[in-house]
């Protein structure tokens, strides 16, 4: 039953509406700066939906559960020899931003109608769409 549940979420997430420029934005600018993915869905179904919508090459590192965005970060700035401070993470929720600044490390987000009272009390740089980011980070 699990499995036939997470076939059917996964055949829904590769159907739906990406957020708006996010396929440009990805295929424009992942050569010019690296990608990673941190993310509370499980690695392998995160990897099998990158696969099918075309994009998981766009990415240096894609993690998932049962990992945290805290452990992840922690292996990107290890096997990448970055510090926080040469990375940015861009997410769009109170997890993603605890986790950012655990590290001390610079916050976008991503404001969309399922986090709308972490958005109106958020106090950083904000977006709704990759069209909006590109503006905000001028690469």
């Amino acid at each position: 039953k699990a499995k036939e549940f997470s076939n059917i979420v996964q055949k829904k997430i590769v159907k739906c509406e990406k957020v708006k420029g996010s396929n440009e934005f990805l295929k424009k600018n992942f050569k010019k700066i690296n990608l990673f993915i941190s993310t509370g869905t499980p690695e392998e179904e995160i990897i099998r939906i990158l696969k099918k919508t075309n994009i998981y090459d766009l990415f240096k590192t894609v993690l998932g559960s049962p990992n945290t965005k805290k452990q992840h970060i922690s292996f990107i700035l290890k096997n990448n020899n970055l510090s926080p401070k040469e990375v940015v993470f861009i997410g769009d929720s109170k997890t993603d931003y605890c986790a950012a600044k655990s590290f001390d490390m610079d916050f976008i987000l991503r404001s969309h109608k399922f986090n709308t009272g972490l958005s109106k009390n958020f106090k950083g740089h904000k977006f709704n769409n990759f069209y909006e980011l590109e503006q905000l980070i001028k690469i």
